[in-house]
């Protein structure tokens, strides 16, 4: 077992994985301190926890952290790799470890890893979900539900563990090797953080990095990058797309799959609760990890037809005068709210706006012309989405959450939709996009 006796560990954030990494080195014998750069006042909820299990934290900077000699740092997603404390400790040859290459190294059981710009949530899902339905024990983490740090001790080696893997976790992760991968897509995302698309798709495809023949690679062979990529890895790939002859696919409108023998029926595509091509396509990387690793394709198709929406991707709100109102504030890239905006026939007054991810919104033009009557723009970038959009549909600058809901109850009519997918991070106005998406959900309750 790992094993961190006489270590000194320094990590860089106070947030959900930086408290699970802490308290997962304590178990294993470390001596840890969790440094954050927001006040005590910030900070108490943390602070409670980890004093709790005798853990010292450092808040209002990173004094300590960036004195004391280390054994290993653990940094936080949010921490950049050009953060100056990381260079630090690379001239000192202190190793950084992102939280879940901690966690990765103490797992006794196998786990699974999905990945992508787009999708990654609702696919963590499903795939928990049919492996329920099999029979295995399992459980969700990283970017949703626990930190893995907080899991990796407590689980038998029978059950499995299906993690959401962010591009941020993956920089500091140099030997994760996940019994599956899954490689939704990749699209303009982030690239804020990593500067361009090839260092976003560096980052990503590190999930497969340490792969060899014993484990699995599912991959979006739809996305020329995810393609690409199947070239190079070690891993049995199984591709999954809309027209292929092997892998998991569609056929005569059903999901199928096949691996090495016939074809076998998953289930009828329309009977997906979830709507979308792109939920088929979730749907159809779920069902690839899931019997690639041996569910039995009437399993899983079993647990599909039993899905429930999930929170804030498309999620229907609440109809107010015959006009529908959907939260998709999980909608934090251009990319995603394309697809939103995709899966309706009928006319959409979009809300969107919020902080920049560096994407680019004239990939919004032929969507919008296709789909949006009213363009109602939040945040700081409601001035650059009227520039960009403005001469393809009405504009009304609301600046805030309440007056855009306000706005939309006002100019909808039956039949409409009203559709939050913000094609924007949340952070100028909201914690996250689970803030925002509450935010919305009670406004549109509160409505008339």
């Amino acid at each position: 077992m790992l094993s961190f006796s006489g270590q000194r560990v320094v990590i860089l954030g106070m947030a959900r994985s930086g408290v699970g990494a802490a308290k997962l080195i304590h178990r294993l014998g470390g001596t840890v301190l969790v440094s954050d750069t927001k006040p005590k006042e910030q900070l108490m909820q943390p602070i409670s926890i980890l004093n709790a299990h005798d853990i010292a934290t450092e808040t209002s900077g990173h004094l300590r952290a960036g004195q004391e000699d280390w054994n290993l740092a653990v940094v936080s997603p949010g921490v950049p790799a050009h953060h100056p404390l990381l260079h630090s400790f690379a001239q000192r040859a202190i190793p950084v470890w992102s939280e879940l290459e901690l966690a990765a190294r103490a797992l006794q059981c196998p786990w699974v890893g999905i990945t992508g710009s787009n999708g990654k949530t609702t696919t963590v899902l499903m795939t928990n979900a049919i492996f329920r339905e099999s029979g295995r024990q399992t459980e969700v983490a990283g970017n949703i539900g626990n930190a893995l740090s907080e899991l990796a001790l407590d689980l038998p080696e029978e059950a499995i563990v299906v993690v959401e893997v962010s591009s941020f976790q993956l920089e500091f992760s140099p030997t994760v090797k996940p019994s599956a991968a899954a490689f939704l897509n990749l699209t303009p995302d982030h690239l804020d953080r990593h500067g361009s698309m090839d260092a976003y798709l560096e980052a990503k495809a590190r999930i497969i990095a340490n792969q060899d023949g014993n484990d699995l690679f599912v991959a979006n062979v739809d996305d020329p990058y995810v393609r690409n990529l199947t070239h190079y890895a070690r891993a049995e790939v199984i591709p999954f797309g809309f027209n292929l002859d092997n892998g998991v696919t569609i056929q005569n409108g059903n999901i199928v799959f096949r691996n090495g023998t016939g074809w076998r029926k998953v289930m009828t595509a329309s009977e997906l609760p979830l709507p979308g091509r792109h939920n088929l396509a979730n749907a159809m990387a779920a069902v690839g990890i899931c019997c690639g690793m041996g569910v039995s394709p009437e399993i899983a198709g079993e647990a599909l037809r039993k899905l429930s929406p999930v929170e804030h991707r498309l999620e229907f709100v609440r109809e107010v005068e015959r006009a529908k109102y959907f939260n998709d504030s999980k909608a934090t890239n251009v990319s995603a709210t394309i697809t939103a905006l995709e899966s309706f026939e009928r006319p959409i007054l979009l809300i969107a706006g919020g902080r920049s991810k560096g994407g680019d919104f004239q990939a919004l033009r032929a969507p919008l012309r296709r789909h949006v009557k009213t363009l109602i723009t939040i945040g700081e970038t409601a001035e650059q989405l009227e520039n960009d959009l403005g001469d393809l549909a009405r504009v009304v600058q609301a600046q805030t959450l309440e007056r855009a809901v306000e706005a939309a109850h006002s100019l909808a009519r039956a039949g409409d939709i009203v559709l939050l997918s913000p094609a924007c991070a949340s952070f100028d106005q909201f914690k996250n996009y689970e803030e925002r998406g509450k935010a919305f959900k009670t406004l549109v309750k509160d409505l008339g």
